[in-house]
């Protein structure tokens, strides 16, 4: 159903991730204006999610739903990406949450078997990568990392698996897979974007 299929959307939240300001962050996520990931089974069938970057976020929006940014997230002093505020999709509706201060959503390196969690007054996430995986989506095949992060001041409304590839970032959540990629990738990110790092400083 539709409602499912926007749930990676918000992942991809997850996603995002990561500056060129971080070596390690910029491995697992490309960030730079304009990056646009498809997601979906044929031409016809897929919804995009879109990023932008600003002097001192970047985010995450899916134009077909109007939601404008549907996450926003820093990078920190350790290369580490962090989230500001966060859209996610549940079987209840919609969840919109802020985070001040931001809570970590990604802690590099992702080794395998790695945790952490950050709770404040206004929410608290946990992340574990679980494994690595090769995964075949309409995109092509990848190596991943599987990140799974939990909302957990809610009830665990949230528990999201994230495939992140060293270049492209989030390529498959909840069984929606990417349909298409357009943007520098992370490597390519790293050398075009190299003075957007210190936005981020």
């Amino acid at each position: 159903m539709r409602a499912k299929a926007r749930i990676p959307l918000t992942a991809t939240c997850l996603c995002a991730l990561l500056l060129s300001s971080a070596g390690l962050a910029a491995d697992y996520w490309p960030i730079a204006p304009g990056i646009t990931w498809n997601y979906g089974t044929s031409a016809s069938s897929t919804y995009p999610v879109q990023m932008g970057v600003s002097d001192t976020s970047f985010w995450l929006v899916e134009p077909s739903l109007f939601l404008s940014p549907l996450s926003r997230f820093v990078v920190n002093g350790d290369g580490d990406i962090e989230a500001k505020s966060w859209t996610y999709f549940h079987e209840y509706g919609i969840r919109y949450a802020i985070f001040d201060p931001p809570l970590l959503f990604l802690d590099f390196p992702l080794d395998v078997g790695k945790t952490w969690e950050t709770v404040n007054a206004t929410g608290g996430l946990r992340g574990e990568v679980l494994r690595e995986e090769t995964v075949t989506v309409p995109a092509g095949t990848f190596q991943t990392k599987v990140v799974r992060i939990t909302d957990i001041l809610n009830g665990g409304l949230f528990v999201g698996d994230f495939y992140l590839d060293r270049n492209i970032g989030n390529v498959k959540h909840r069984g929606v897979g990417l349909f298409s990629f357009s943007g520098p990738t992370a490597a390519e990110s790293q050398q075009s974007w190299g003075s957007v790092k210190a936005l981020f400083r």
